[in-house]
């Protein structure tokens, strides 16, 4: 899989939130809110093909944590970025 080029990253009350690039006439936008964890993922993904072992093992590198919490945060982030539109298959 790999992120779509088509969004952008912006700061709203504190919170990193993922959206379209362009939203401009759009009633119904899709948005995916990033804790630091996820935003730093997604940065980490940027650009380039990768599966959801690669994710898994980033995660665990990154934050030393065990493979079964990694999978459940890297789950329910590419979840969330999936039904947002933001990853391609």
């Amino acid at each position: 899989m790999k992120l779509k080029d088509n969004y952008t990253i912006r700061e709203i009350a504190g919170t990193a939130v993922m959206m379209p690039s362009s939203v401009a006439g759009k009633e119904d936008v899709s948005t995916a809110s990033l804790n630091s964890s996820g935003l730093w993922l997604l940065h980490a993904l940027e650009g380039r093909e990768f599966t959801f072992e690669d994710a898994v093992a980033l995660m665990c590198e990154e934050y030393d944590i065990d493979s079964d919490m990694a999978s459940r945060d890297v789950s329910n982030l590419l979840g969330a970025l999936k039904e947002c539109g933001f990853i391609d298959e």
